[in-house]
Formats: C-alpha cells, sequence, structure tokens
C-alpha cells in the first residue's frame, strides 16, 4: 500500500510501468515520484522510469527521475532522446534470452550513433589531396569564426583532401592565427563565397555566418 511519503530507504526499485505507459501518472503514485525526486533519492527504474513515455522520450506529466535504468533487448527512444534520456541516469541493457530474430521481424529502421556504424574510407596509397574531395567552410566575421575552424578540422581529420576556411576580411587574421593544414581564403562579397564553394564537393555555413549569402541561389547550384 503506498501511503503519502515513501518509506526512508538507501535504495527504491521503480517497477511500476514500463515504457508503453500512455497516460499520466495521478494519485498516491504521482505523489510517491515528487517525494522521491524532491529528496533526490537513489532510483533503479526497470525499463524506463515511470511516467515516461518510452516512445516519444519525454514525460507525460509527475514521473519518476533513475540514477539507474535497466533495459531489455534494445534501448527505447527514451534511453538516447532528450529530455528523457536525463532521467533515465545510467543505462544497463540486460540479455533476457530473446533471439535476435524477434527483433528482426520488428524491421526496425533506428539505431544509435555509434562509431562502430560509421564507414570513413582509409586513402589508398595512390590517393593524393585532390581525390580526397574538397569542403569549404564558411566562417562568421570578427569574434564570430569558432564553429568554422572547428567544422574545418572535423571534415580534414575525417579524411578531406581540401579545406578551405572562407573567411571575411575582418575575421582573416583571427582565423590565421588558429589554421594549420587548412587553406584560408578571403571572400569580400557574395559572389567570392559563391565561387569557392561551387568549386566543393561540400559546404559548410557555421551558425555565425549569418544571412548574408545563404538567400544567394548561386550557394544551391551544386
Amino acid at each position: 500500500m503506498i501511503g503519502e511519503e515513501a518509506p526512508k530507504a538507501d535504495l527504491y526499485i521503480d517497477a511500476l510501468f514500463g515504457a508503453g505507459l500512455s497516460r499520466p501518472l495521478d494519485g498516491h503514485v504521482a505523489r510517491l515520484a515528487a517525494d522521491l525526486r524532491a529528496r533526490k533519492a537513489m532510483v533503479v527504474a526497470v525499463d524506463v522510469p515511470s511516467g515516461v513515455d518510452g516512445d516519444r522520450a519525454k514525460p507525460l506529466g509527475a514521473h519518476f527521475r533513475a540514477t539507474l535504468t535497466v533495459t531489455f533487448v534494445r534501448k527505447k527512444r527514451a534511453h538516447v532522446l532528450m529530455p528523457a534520456r536525463d532521467l533515465c541516469g545510467e543505462i544497463v541493457l540486460a540479455d533476457i534470452g530473446a533471439p535476435d530474430s524477434v527483433v528482426d521481424a520488428l524491421k526496425l529502421s533506428l539505431w544509435e550513433n555509434h562509431p562502430k556504424l560509421w564507414r570513413i574510407p582509409w586513402p589508398g596509397s595512390e590517393a593524393h589531396k585532390h581525390t580526397r574531395g574538397a569542403v569549404s567552410v564558411a566562417s562568421g566575421g570578427h569574434a564570430h569564426t569558432g564553429a568554422a575552424r572547428l567544422a574545418a578540422r572535423g571534415a580534414l581529420r575525417v579524411g578531406a583532401g581540401l579545406v578551405t576556411v572562407l573567411s571575411p576580411k575582418d575575421a582573416m587574421a583571427e582565423n590565421a592565427a588558429h589554421l594549420t593544414a587548412i587553406m584560408l581564403r578571403e571572400a569580400t562579397s557574395v559572389q567570392s563565397y559563391a565561387e569557392t564553394a561551387s568549386r566543393a564537393d561540400a559546404l559548410i555555413i557555421g551558425p555565425a555566418f549569418g544571412w548574408r549569402a545563404i538567400s544567394s541561389r548561386r550557394w544551391m547550384r551544386r
């Protein structure tokens, strides 16, 4: 019988509801969830914390917050997507003997991002910078260049042969002081951005770039 408050304990097991819950918690259960959250109690949840929608990855109302969540067979959306991910704490995927054929029959097309899924080709001995792809990165102006440089370094690290940062004049010195093995080109107009970008295989427009040239259709011709 659940009272207004949970009895004092070092650890609580939340196995009230599973990932398929479709309605908000209410009554004593809702008050219990609020009490444990207020006390920052250590909770181990089975499947997902009660009150969390396993498919939509968000609480339905009152909900538990787990320190550890033990789930089975495969992770649910709630285990990897916010805000539910933050409510699950540490996640343990436990084997309960379900055969892979059961999962295969569901014909799922979702995977959790992981380096094991990445397919980055390793260049052969005959490869050179002109055969490994060209990337142009549009930089923001002075004091707004960090995103462009991070993106450029990322492109170079995964194997792009030619990486060029297109920079406004007021940010040239700032970009030059931080870039190594990445080309830097001054872009003074929409046309100069577009002409350089048109020769690239991929174009990255950083969040600090603004709208100065995005509206130009010449960017999108490729």
